[in-house]
């Protein structure tokens, strides 16, 4: 940010004070900025291999080049380093989109992945499909609930029940499981 503060000042004070030569090298910015914009794509894929951050620095470099060259207002030191740095704006603002793109991308994962896991951890609780659920419902089957068992018939008598049930005949249903073969 400091950096775009000096050059908005150099380029302000090149186009003011240093009429011919300040004209020249703010064209000279845009036409490497046009330039650069397109082939900074492929720059920035061969030469800085996708490193955002060293392609930034180089951009950074451009930029204080430029401002240093307007100590000295020459055509000959002015317009190269122009032209330089219109070229390293133009990987620089490609940089930074491209790391704007992957940081975006990167919170779009994390964020998928929290809600996968929280999806995961409600499953967990209602106890549909994990594999704890599934040893628990398997070590179970084997002696099942109090509610499933069959009623001790014995510990009953008549004279526990209402007169309108002991006259009424009452056969007891087992289920299939319990029946001997």
């Amino acid at each position: 940010m400091v950096i775009f503060l000096a050059y908005n000042s150099v380029q302000a004070l090149e186009a003011s004070v240093n009429k011919a030569v300040g004209a020249a090298a703010v064209g000279m910015i845009y036409l490497g900025l046009v330039m650069g914009n397109l082939i900074a794509p492929a720059m920035l894929e061969v030469l800085f291999k996708n490193y955002i951050p060293a392609a930034m620095g180089f951009g950074g470099f451009t930029y204080t080049l430029f401002i240093f060259s307007s100590i000295y207002p020459k055509y000959w030191l002015m317009l190269p380093s122009a032209l330089l740095m219109g070229f390293g704006g133009a990987v620089m603002w490609t940089a930074q989109a491209s790391s704007m793109f992957r940081f975006a991308r990167y919170v779009s994962y994390k964020e998928q992945l929290d809600r996968m896991n929280q999806m995961e951890k409600r499953e967990s609780l209602r106890g549909s499909g994990s594999v704890e659920t599934i040893i628990e419902l398997v070590n179970h089957s084997s002696h099942p609930p109090a509610s499933l068992q069959q009623p001790d018939v014995a510990a009953h008598t008549t004279d526990d029940c209402p007169s309108h049930v002991q006259s009424a005949e009452i056969e007891m249903v087992t289920p299939q499981r319990d029946r001997a073969p």
